[in-house]
């Protein structure tokens, strides 16, 4: 026994040695360790807060969306009502121009006949004037061809 005696202690250093490495390996092992915990940590707060934005803005999204789809009906509703109102009056503007259009041909035609008229009564007015000049000259002469009598 004295041989195992005499080698313990000679290996008596020599554990302490391994001793003191494991414990430093052991420390360098769990300090990583817990770097490693923090940095997990870290991280599932970062994507705890990434995902809470992104249900946010989901949420927002949906409600804008609804908003719109509101907003398309309703000037949907209110679009088809005022072009409904404005149809009649443009339905009632288009026939009035037809008609005023209709008339204005109408009467184009009219005046054109009327100014054919009143040229064939000018040309008349000035023969008969020519006549009645030829007639008052006749007269005249006969007048004075009684009168020497």
């Amino acid at each position: 026994m004295q041989t195992s005696m005499s080698q313990q202690l000679a290996m008596a250093p020599a554990m302490g040695a391994y001793a003191n490495v494991s414990s430093v390996g052991v420390s360098n092992i769990k300090t990583g360790r817990d770097r490693e915990k923090k940095d997990m940590q870290d991280l599932n707060e970062r994507f705890a807060s990434y995902i809470e934005r992104v249900r946010f803005l989901e949420a927002q999204n949906r409600r804008l969306a609804d908003e719109l789809d509101k907003l398309k009906s309703k000037w949907g509703k209110e679009t088809t009502a005022i072009k409904a109102m404005y149809q009649a009056e443009l339905d009632e503007a288009r026939r009035l121009l037809d008609d005023a259009e209709k008339e204005k041909a109408r009467l184009q035609i009219r005046v054109s006949s009327l100014e054919q008229d009143i040229e064939e009564l000018r040309i008349k007015l000035n023969t008969q004037h020519a006549q009645l000049e030829d007639q008052k000259e006749q007269i005249a002469k006969q007048n004075e061809t009684l009168s020497s009598y």
